[in-house]
């Protein structure tokens, strides 16, 4: 259910009731300002191209990893992406290979993009531990509902997604 908690919609138990569009924004990001800890749900500061961002923690691991059920599963389980797929390392090129028990959709792997998020997921250290502190956050807040987690450092600096519960300031300001 991790996924359809996201600011914006209106719930009456499963059904929605009411959705707000938000537009798509583009940025590129430059550094981590600071992460706002002062509610259970952090808030990331980043500075960008067109000012300060402030974005929930769920939000941003929403945009980054939560593309489908199957990524919101893992991210919840403490050997997720293991149970996931696995990494041949020992051929070349290195294969991800998913097992016919984990039931992933070739679907899902339709698009360059997608492929690419994967390999980042699979292959990149850090893109794994900011993964992996999902579940840790689910297991330190276990009698609440706050979400805090470690998000990566883009290396290409670049930050293309549909954001929600999105704030900005001009950085002249």
């Amino acid at each position: 259910m991790a996924n359809m908690l996201a600011p914006g919609r209106t719930f009456s138990e499963k059904d929605i009731l009411d959705e707000v569009e938000y537009e798509k924004v583009t940025v590129r990001v430059t550094e981590l300002v600071k992460i706002d800890e002062s509610s259970m749900h952090y808030r990331y500061i980043y500075q960008t191209d067109k000012g300060l961002i402030s974005v929930s923690g769920f939000e941003l691991a929403r945009t980054i990893f939560f593309h489908h059920r199957h990524l919101v599963n893992a991210a919840y389980n403490a050997n997720g992406l293991s149970e996931l797929a696995f990494v041949h390392r020992t051929c070349t090129p290195l294969k991800i290979i998913f097992p016919k028990s984990t039931t992933y959709p070739v679907s899902y792997l339709n698009t360059k993009n997608k492929i690419n998020h994967i390999i980042w997921l699979f292959l990149d250290r850090e893109a794994r531990q900011s993964f992996f502190s999902i579940y840790q956050s689910f297991q330190k807040n276990t009698d609440s509902i706050a979400f805090e987690f470690i998000p990566p450092i883009w290396s290409d600096g670049s930050l293309s997604c549909q954001l929600l519960g999105i704030h900005c300031q001009n950085a002249s300001r």
